[in-house]
């Protein structure tokens, strides 16, 4: 039994995980089961013309929200591994020149905001 408000390190050590709120628990389940259930990975893409590359890519199928910060365009989808190649693709064929890509998973940190609004803190 180990209680952290790391949940890096709970990722890391536990089988088997509790998110709690105000003394309850909310959800338990492994670590990887918590992260899937989100189903939303984020594919950060740095890309010339992010405005416009996010105006464009809100259309492809499996792009939930697009949004861009400074040079760097962050793409919500299922299954980022699957949708890289069709956005590389997409990009090629709209002439955007991709200088990288980046594919995040959520973390039990996002499972824990997901289900309790809350940021973890310390206190």
């Amino acid at each position: 039994l180990l209680t952290t408000h790391y949940m890096e390190e709970a990722d890391k050590l536990c089988d088997k995980v509790a998110i709690m709120n105000r003394g309850k628990i909310i959800k338990a389940d492994t670590p990887a089961k918590l992260k899937r259930e989100l189903k939303a990975d984020t594919i950060k893409v740095k890309v010339e013309r992010p405005r416009e590359f996010v105006e464009k890519v809100q259309g492809l199928p499996g792009v939930k929200e697009a949004y861009n910060t400074q040079d760097i365009v962050k793409l919500l989808v299922e299954r980022g591994e699957n949708l890289i190649p069709e956005i590389v693709n997409f990009a090629t064929q709209k002439n955007f020149n991709i200088r990288s890509v980046e594919l995040e998973h959520p973390t039990l940190e996002d499972v824990f905001i997901k289900y309790t609004g809350n940021k973890i803190t310390e206190t």
